[in-house]
């Protein structure tokens, strides 16, 4: 098997959503799992903001964090609710991480969410 299979296989195959996010918010290619944990396919994700999927009231947090990895390489971890195909809010956990070239230039970064236990105080409702 070949490093691009291997890869092939565990993102499509993870219980997380992972998703290729250009520096500018942009979901460049996103899990199948999506549909399974959120309801959407994935196309219905590539080419929007993953601001989009943030309930309103945490859009400007998630933007300021986003900017902030973009503009340092900083590791980052959010928990935020997004909004599911259904409208209800679920807290969801990301991690993300700013990706380099070869020649050390800033590429798209990676991120993966995953559905946090239900612990947590209710999410908001739109």
């Amino acid at each position: 098997m070949t490093v691009d299979a291997d890869h092939r296989l565990l993102s499509e195959h993870t219980t997380d959503i992972v998703m290729r996010v250009r520096l500018d918010g942009v979901i460049e290619w996103v899990s199948p799992v999506i549909q399974e944990v959120l309801g959407f396919s994935p196309d219905q994700w590539v080419g929007r903001s993953t601001l989009d999927m943030v309930h309103p009231d945490f859009r400007e947090e998630l933007a300021t964090q986003m900017q902030r990895v973009a503009t340092t390489g900083e590791d980052a971890r959010f928990e935020f609710p997004v909004i599911d195909a259904d409208g209800t809010s679920v807290w969801m956990e990301s991690a993300g991480r700013l990706g380099n070239d070869s020649d050390g230039n800033s590429v798209p970064c990676c991120a993966a969410a995953k559905r946090q236990r239900q612990s947590r105080d209710p999410a908001p409702t739109r």
